[in-house]
C-alpha cells in the first residue's frame, strides 16, 4: 500500500521496534525510509538471507562429489618384521602392496547424485522461502510503522482541536455565556 501510494514513513518510528529483533541496521533519526529501501536494506543486512545462500553453497559441494568416481584404496601389509631369531628386523619381512577401486554397480552413483540434486534443490527452495518470509516481515512492519505514524499525526490534531475547544469554551466561560463546569468537561476531553 505505502509503495503504491508512494508514501514514505519517518526512521524510529515502529510502534514496536524493541520487541521485535531488528531485520536491518537502524536508520538514523529525520531520515526518511522508503518500503523500496527497507526491502533493499534488508536484502543487504539480513543474516538470514546470508545463511541462506550459504545453505545452497554447501549442497552444490556434495553434489559435485557424488557425481566422480570414488577414491582408489592402496594397500599394504607388512608381515614377518619385528620378531626374535630370524624375524629379528625387518630383513625378512614380507611387503604385500594392492590397488583396489571400487566398482558401483546397481545405478549406486546415479542415486547419489540424484540425491545431491534434490537437496541442493531443496536449499534453494529454502533461500525462496527465506526470501519471501524476510519481504513479508518487512512490508508487516513497514506497515505498521507507516500505521503508527498516521495513529500520532491524528493524535495531534485531536489534540490541537481539544485546546482549541478548551480555549473558545473559556472564552465563553468568561463571557458569562457558558457555566464554569463546561470548561472542566473541556479540559477533562483535553487530558
Amino acid at each position: 500500500l505505502a509503495l503504491l501510494c508512494g508514501t514514505t514513513v519517518a526512521a524510529g518510528k515502529s510502534p514496536d521496534a524493541a520487541a521485535v529483533p531488528a531485520l536491518i541496521a537502524p536508520v538514523p533519526a529525520g531520515t526518511t525510509l522508503t518500503l523500496d529501501a527497507a526491502l533493499q536494506l534488508a536484502l543487504q543486512q539480513a543474516p538470514v538471507i546470508r545463511a541462506g545462500a550459504a545453505g545452497v553453497e554447501a549442497e552444490q559441494g556434495p553434489l559435485k562429489q557424488a557425481g566422480l568416481l570414488p577414491n582408489p584404496q592402496i594397500q599394504i601389509d607388512i608381515e614377518d618384521f619385528g620378531g626374535s631369531g630370524p624375524y629379528s628386523g625387518t630383513g625378512a619381512a614380507q611387503v604385500t602392496t594392492g590397488l583396489a577401486m571400487p566398482l558401483e554397480l546397481g545405478g549406486k552413483r546415479g542415486a547419489r547424485v540424484e540425491l545431491g540434486r534434490q537437496n541442493l534443490a531443496s536449499a534453494q527452495a529454502g533461500q525462496v522461502l527465506l526470501l519471501a518470509d524476510l519481504g513479508r516481515e518487512v512490508r508487516v512492519r513497514f506497515a505498521s510503522a507507516l500505521a503508527a505514524t498516521e495513529i500520532a499525526a491524528l493524535s495531534r490534531k485531536e489534540l490541537e482541536t481539544a485546546r482549541e475547544i478548551e480555549r473558545t469554551v473559556g472564552l465563553l466561560v468568561d463571557g458569562g455565556r457558558e457555566p464554569p463546569l463546561r470548561l472542566v468537561t473541556a479540559r477533562t476531553e483535553r487530558a
